[in-house]
This record gives structure tokens, C-alpha cells and sequence, in this order.
């Protein structure tokens, strides 16, 4: 079982797992965390850590660059990008750098879809 593999099994059992230094904690919201989920989760520690690493650093890169385009799209009422083929194909991108762990990948996807929204910004400004 990988470590990916193993927080989807606990997510599934309404447990919660994180990582604060170089412990894990688990938290049940539906009771107690099942004995058996405790036991996976001790084997493969330094696993469910390393990920659990990687996907806070992974998160806080999405959300600024989240940030970063609602803000260029936000000023400008009416422009969407719901339609639009280009932003599922950098999804799609920026979705597999980050089951593939790939950072620098991630970063490169997130600034190429931050650049698409302020060029579909300034297209809407003439547009508009």
C-alpha cells in the first residue's frame, strides 16, 4: 500500500491524518480511529510524512497562484474562463505534477495558467 493509497483508506474511514514535525496524528470525526488504520499508518510513517510534506507544499503553491488569478480575473466582471479548452488542458497539467510529486513541474503549470488568465484579462479589458 503507498502512502497516497493509504490516506484515501483513512479519508474513506472519516479519519483525518496530518503531519507536525515528525509526528503523525490521526483524528476520527466519526469516533475512534480504527486500530488496524492505526498499525498501516505506524508502518509507513516516514512515507505518510514525506507526502504529507509534499502536498502541504504542493497546496500552498496552488493557493497562491489561486490567489493570484482571481485577482487578475476578478476585476473585470463577466470574464469567465469556464469555456475554455485551454484552462481544462493546464488543469490537467498542473493535476499531474501533483500526483506525480513534481514541484518544479507544478510551478512551471501554475505560472503558465496564472499568465493565460492575465492575457484573457487584458483581452477582456478590450473587449469589454
Amino acid at each position: 500500500m503507498t502512502a497516497r493509497e493509504l490516506l484515501e483508506d483513512a479519508a474513506r474511514q472519516w479519519v483525518i491524518v496530518e503531519a507536525k514535525r515528525e509526528k503523525l496524528f490521526l483524528e476520527s470525526i466519526s469516533g475512534e480511529v480504527p486500530a488496524d488504520l492505526i498499525e498501516k499508518c505506524r508502518a509507513h510513517k516516514q512515507e505518510l510524512l514525506r507526502l504529507l510534506r509534499w502536498e502541504a507544499q504542493a497546496d500552498e503553491a496552488l493557493l497562491e497562484s489561486t490567489r493570484t488569478v482571481a485577482k487578475l480575473l476578478g476585476e473585470y466582471q463577466g470574464c469567465s474562463l469556464d469555456d475554455h479548452s485551454a484552462w481544462d488542458a493546464f488543469d490537467q497539467v498542473i493535476d499531474r505534477a501533483y500526483l506525480n510529486e513534481d514541484l518544479g513541474a507544478l510551478k512551471q503549470a501554475l505560472d503558465s495558467r496564472e499568465q493565460y488568465a492575465k492575457e484573457m484579462s487584458i483581452l477582456h479589458r478590450k473587449v469589454g
